[in-house]
């Protein structure tokens, strides 16, 4: 592989690691007189007079070879420049981001310092918040690493320097906008919106690849806070995550009895919650969790005769589920029934009914000390000799060996 192609395939590979969390990244070459609006129209917003970043500027024709620039702004945020070995004058920018949490108190200090209006408050928190933050830093500082020694050819062959907005002398002269625009602010609620209906939109599909693809990205904007509370603000936004999720799948056509069993769970799990982490770890949870449900338990595509069928046989196990009794409840022929069963499931009804059981049977098997006749009666079936005949069909073994293999 020629070292173009190798550049190609790297910054390709670290845009998709960036992309993936909220992070622009772009290609900036020279004269550099068109400099594309890389913070989300924001100055464009705060300023009355703004064409272009002098600081940014300032940076670019200083640039050196083999250098990655980490460069902090005015207003603390942090991107990366870094000159392309292949062609130095092209510069690979990724950015803006944060590298921790803006608090109320660093907003309030940031409109002091700067002589911000009191009404740009709104403006300014809501930027921030649409900034993804990277942590832990040892990651972000590992990736930064990886990229420049796949870039430059090894560890030795370039280096970090860091620059800080202040050091580079500028000249502010821009005045602040007297007219401010909502226009900023809807641009980010929307985008907010897009990302949440895309990961809505795969957990009613079942493609838990894509829904945490999309909630990576979605829920690297930060939400609006509204407690003081941290642990209690996100614990809120996790019971609107578990409905909302739970309504995805719903319209992934997954019945109520197996949604409410997840959300009930999972309501539960977010109240016991202690840290920040464990919520996070509960969101990547309740996402593989809905999606199982969506591509295990959906009904989209049956007929609505075989839709009841399924919820009869999920909703009591223990219950007669011979074709003649469930014919018999829903008032239909027998044998038109069990056709029509066929077709659309591809097993026949007893074959269906008999593997639920079993699959019941395997999860008391591996985690209660029932015994085998009593996991017998629990799925329904009283004969422990059928029980026995049918489980060995299905899972190659008996019972009592199945139990014994899994200890």
């Amino acid at each position: 592989m020629n070292p173009t192609d190798n550049i190609k395939l790297t910054l390709d590979f670290i845009c998709d690691i960036f992309h993936g969390i909220h992070v622009p990244c772009f290609i900036l070459q020279p004269p550099y007189t068109e400099i594309p609006e890389f913070d989300y129209g924001f100055r464009n917003q705060l300023y009355q007079t703004f064409s272009s970043n002098k600081a940014l500027l300032k940076l670019l024709h200083q640039c050196k070879p083999n250098v990655i620039y980490h460069f902090q702004s005015r207003f603390c945020c942090h991107y990366l420049f870094v000159p392309l070995p292949n062609d130095e004058e092209s510069i690979f920018i990724i950015g803006p981001f944060l590298l921790e949490p803006k608090t109320s108190l660093d907003l309030k200090r940031q409109i002091e310092n700067f002589h911000i209006p009191k009404d740009m408050t709104a403006l300014l928190n809501n930027y921030f918040n649409h900034l993804t933050i990277i942590q832990p830093h040892t990651l972000f500082y590992s990736v930064v690493n990886a990229m420049g020694k796949y870039l430059f050819g090894s560890f030795q062959n370039f280096n970090i320097q860091y620059i800080n907005y202040f050091q580079l002398d500028i000249e502010e002269d821009y005045e602040y906008n007297p007219n401010i625009s909502n226009d900023f602010n809807l641009e980010l609620l929307e985008e907010r919106y897009r990302g949440e209906n895309e990961l809505l939109d795969a957990v009613s599909k079942g493609n838990v690849t894509a829904a945490t693809q999309a909630f990576t990205k979605f829920s690297a904007i930060q939400m609006p806070k509204r407690l003081e509370d941290t642990l209690r603000d996100r614990k809120n936004y996790g019971i609107i995550f578990n409905s909302i999720l739970r309504k995805a799948a719903e319209a992934g056509q997954v019945h109520p009895l197996h949604l409410d069993s997840i959300s009930s769970q999972f309501a539960y799990k977010i109240e016991q919650a202690s840290t920040i982490i464990q919520l996070d770890e509960l969101s990547y949870e309740m996402i593989r969790k809905y999606c199982n449900a969506v591509k295990h338990h959906s009904l989209k595509g049956h007929s609505l005769l075989v839709q009841k069928i399924i919820n009869m046989i999920d909703s009591d196990l223990k219950q007669d589920l011979t074709l003649k009794t469930i014919a018999s409840e829903l008032n239909v022929n027998a044998s038109y029934l069990s056709t029509l069963f066929k077709k659309e499931t591809g097993k026949t009804l007893t074959d269906y009914v008999n593997s639920k059981r079993m699959k019941r049977a395997v999860f008391l098997l591996q985690s209660t000390t029932l015994q085998i006749q009593a996991i017998a009666s629990e799925v329904g079936i009283s004969d422990l000799n059928y029980f026995t005949k049918v489980f060995k069909k299905i899972m190659g073994k008996t019972p009592r060996e199945y139990r014994e293999l899994m200890s």
